[in-house]
């Protein structure tokens, strides 16, 4: 029995199939459509039917570009270094690569420790893959995630550490198309750390 989320792997295998086939029969769509291109475009289309998708899924809308620089500029514009654990190397518009600590993705963290039988929370892998991120050396250090941290099992034991600063809303949803990432997700909530740097203990004020 799978544990939530590897099913997600057995798709790999179909997936070369699929690509295969596609290439093949597009192929012989083209030859065919020479002879009637509207029944070739209605195949197409059948085909699209078939599997359930949605190609505009994938399409970036107009103000993508817009929203990818509004928060390049939000990221650049805080006071400590962020962790962005739903998203890739972030990289400003107008040129270099956006400081983020440390670069690891929640998704192949969650690959490494979960299964059967175990605890992905409070996971000493994960603890030292983000000793950075539970104990800054910083003042402040941020959290900017697709969801809430308690709804993340790898990542839920950090809400202990950071404190909901800011939600976004559908501020970034343009960013949903971004290519290597997991799912269409787009930043939606920004964590402020509520501990001093490095020594584990609650800043002035914090609950």
């Amino acid at each position: 029995m799978m544990s939530p989320g590897s099913n997600n792997n057995v798709y790999i295998p179909m997936g070369v199939v699929l690509i295969i086939t596609g290439a093949t029969g597009i192929a012989r769509l083209s030859r065919l459509a020479q002879r009637g291109p509207q029944l070739a475009y209605t195949l197409l289309a059948l085909t699209f039917a078939a599997l359930l998708y949605n190609p505009g899924t994938v399409v970036s809308p107009a103000d993508a570009d817009r929203a990818y620089a509004d928060f390049t500029a939000m990221i650049r514009s805080l006071d400590g270094p962020a962790y962005l654990p739903g998203f890739g190397p972030i990289i400003g518009l107008s040129g270099g690569e956006i400081h983020q600590s440390p670069l690891v993705h929640v998704v192949p963290m969650a690959d490494i420790v979960r299964g059967r039988g175990r605890d992905e929370t409070e996971n000493t892998i994960v603890r030292n893959l983000l000793r950075t991120v539970e104990s800054p050396s910083t003042k402040v250090a941020y959290i900017v995630i697709h969801s809430k941290l308690e709804e993340e099992p790898t990542l839920a034991y950090l809400n202990t550490r950071y404190r909901l600063e800011k939600s976004f809303g559908n501020r970034f949803l343009a960013m949903a198309t971004l290519p290597a990432r997991h799912g269409h997700l787009y930043p939606r909530f920004l964590y402020r750390s509520i501990t001093t740097a490095g020594d584990g203990t609650l800043a002035q004020g914090s609950k």
